[in-house]
């Protein structure tokens, strides 16, 4: 399996599974994070090679206003959604998650390569970019955009 595979089906499961919880769960959804979720889904997907999902999502992002708190009804945030549950339906991916191990290239020390720090609020894009930099030899760290938790990656 190639590695953008692998980001590809872990995107599809984390949106499968965020879509499954907003739509049959407890939880109510504002509108600021629906405008959150479809700004990542718009980034990450064109940026892992799912255009279609990346496209759907800056049109419906063009419909949401990004400081809202207004609460989504179910009903209407299905129908809002429903064409990432056609792509869903389109798709029939099954859901998988690879283990995230640590890939470092063989036979090399640490300490003698390169290190990068990369900050972002997107899990997949983060893991994505990782595996791309270790790739080409770098030491990654990596930490979600929230400040208290990249400034602590500093003091360890």
């Amino acid at each position: 399996m190639k590695a953008i595979e692998k980001y590809q089906r872990l995107f599809l499961s984390q949106n499968q599974q965020r879509l499954r919880n907003w739509l049959t769960g407890e939880e109510d959804v504002s509108e600021k994070e629906l405008y959150q979720f479809l700004h990542t889904v718009k980034g990450t997907g064109a940026q892992i090679g799912f255009a279609n999902w990346a496209s759907i999502a800056e049109k419906l992002e063009q419909e949401v206003d990004p400081d809202a708190m207004q609460i989504w009804p179910k009903t209407k945030l299905y129908h809002f959604l429903q064409p990432f549950i056609a792509l869903f339906d389109d798709e029939r991916m099954e859901e998988e998650s690879k283990d995230e191990g640590e890939a470092y290239l063989s036979g090399e020390r640490q300490q003698e390569r390169p290190l990068i720090f990369v900050i972002d609020d997107d899990v997949v894009l983060l893991q994505y970019i990782r595996e791309q930099l270790e790739q080409e030899g770098f030491m990654v760290i990596q930490a979600t955009s929230y400040k208290d938790q990249a400034v602590q990656h500093f003091y360890r």
